[in-house]
């Protein structure tokens, strides 16, 4: 699943707080249970990446839609800049002791 596809899974997303002095983002849904912990300089940083994206798609809401390439004619091959910048391969989490898959039961030989 991509950024742009859509999807009908619904989930639950609530964020605060822990006693351990982290932020946690966490998400549910019927299939999975993730908690999420970052640091709070961490947690500032995704809000500000948060805040950029609600810019720059506000501003896509708001423009015309992009023709077609039958109608945009030849292309240069470079596109303008981004207006946003890129994202630098997401958030980490600390490794919290419910955010660490484990294998529920041993396996028998193979």
């Amino acid at each position: 699943m991509g950024i742009n596809r859509q999807s009908d899974e619904s989930t639950n997303l609530q964020v605060g707080p822990t006693t351990a002095g982290m932020v946690r983002i966490y998400v549910a849904s019927d299939t999975i249970d993730l908690p999420m912990d970052f640091t709070p300089d961490d947690a500032e940083e995704i809000a500000r990446e948060l805040m950029a994206a609600a810019e720059t798609a506000r501003n896509a809401a708001s423009r015309p839609p992009a023709r077609s390439a039958a109608t945009r004619g030849p292309q240069s091959g470079k596109g303008p800049p981004p207006s946003h910048p890129r994202p630098r391969g997401g958030a980490r989490a600390s490794g919290g002791p419910r955010s660490r898959r484990r294998d529920p039961a041993p396996r028998g030989p193979r």
